[in-house]
């Protein structure tokens, strides 16, 4: 279940064999979903906070790509 409140986003599934909890910040979450960042390189910031046996099903619904973002002045 994603759940976003005051500018956190947080992750907590829903199974007897997942246990844990995803706590971050909406930009963070961004980052993961566009590829831009790995889950360990995300974790690793502060202000988020990932407990249980969840990160193996993150890393395959997070995957870190190779994504490119021309510069907002490019024509």
């Amino acid at each position: 279940v994603f759940s976003v409140r005051d500018g956190e986003v947080t992750l907590s599934p829903r199974s007897r064999k997942l246990d844990g909890r995803l706590r971050l910040p909406q930009e963070r979450l961004l980052q993961l979903v566009m590829g831009y960042r790995s889950l360990a390189a995300v974790t690793s910031d502060k202000g988020v906070r990932l407990t249980g046996n969840i990160a193996s099903v993150l890393e395959v619904l997070f995957v870190k790509g190779f994504p490119y973002m021309w510069p907002s002045d490019h024509f």
